[in-house]
């Protein structure tokens, strides 16, 4: 079963410049957040991005420009042993009235289908209130961080206490990846179990055993016993390697109710 968690791109991943981004050189890292991403590839864990690109449809961002940055953080995080799975992005404006430009669901729907996943086991992390809003929406569970727009929805927008916060992507993922409760009390009790086997074995060790003496009158005579010799085999072990394919951009012209996904 795939687990997956999805982010909000700008103000999550990289710096939210309160306009769209239409440089490569503008998309900029957020401090720890592709490390954040790699650590939760090294877990087991599946990511998605999800992201309004209303600079397409205002004529200010080109989408070969948009193939390029997403290009760019595709090959900063493999050099760091990080991928996301999964890119979508809409290219509409508001008046557009689409059904994919957050707050609306769609996109989510889309990665979906392309992963074939359920979504009610699915985590959102974003900064904004039409993240949060897009989460809630498609019965996904809604984590806000407060880079990007996050600090500024919290303090203004009431009624997302119930919504668990970080500072950051990677306060979030510090979080998740923590050891549990219960896991940190099955740890120590199998360190107090092994202490006390070793400790039994210790104490076993210092004992004499008594030895039985032979009547004198009768010669003790030991026959010695044949021991078989067990063989072993030890495997070899074998090391494969991965090779990371160059990250893999699928555009399709997505109509006015549906969105556009990139597959890495």
């Amino acid at each position: 079963m795939i687990k997956l968690i999805v982010l909000s791109r700008d103000g999550v991943i990289n710096k939210d410049l309160g306009r769209p981004i239409t440089t490569v050189d503008e998309w900029v890292p957020i401090e720890g957040s592709l490390e954040a991403i790699a650590r939760l590839n090294k877990d087991g864990w599946s990511v998605a991005v999800v992201t309004n690109q209303s600079g397409i449809g205002l004529g200010i961002l080109e989408l070969s420009t948009l193939h390029d940055i997403h290009k760019r953080m595709h090959e900063l995080l493999n050099q760091i042993g990080g991928k996301i799975d999964v890119v979508a992005f809409c290219p509409h404006t508001d008046s557009d009235d689409c059904a994919c430009r957050k707050p609306a669901p769609g996109m989510l729907y889309s990665i979906s289908e392309r992963l074939g996943i359920n979504l009610n086991n699915v985590t959102m992390v974003g900064d904004s209130l039409h993240d949060m809003q897009t989460a809630m929406a498609s019965a996904v569970s809604p984590v806000i961080v407060r880079t990007g727009k996050g600090r500024k929805t919290l303090d203004t927008h009431k009624g997302l206490e119930h919504i668990p916060a970080f500072d950051n992507l990677a306060a979030y993922v510090d979080d998740l990846l923590a050891p549990k409760a219960d896991e940190k009390s099955d740890k120590s009790d199998k360190s107090k179990l092994n202490q006390a086997k070793a400790q039994s074995g210790k104490s076993q060790s210092g004992k004499s055993t008594p030895s039985s003496k032979a009547p004198t009158t009768k010669a003790q005579t030991t026959k010695p016993t044949a021991s078989k010799a067990t063989g072993s085999k030890t495997a070899n072990n074998k090391t494969s390697s991965t090779k990371i394919a160059a990250p893999k951009e699928v555009t399709s012209k997505a109509p006015k109710n549906k969105s556009s996904s990139s597959k890495s």
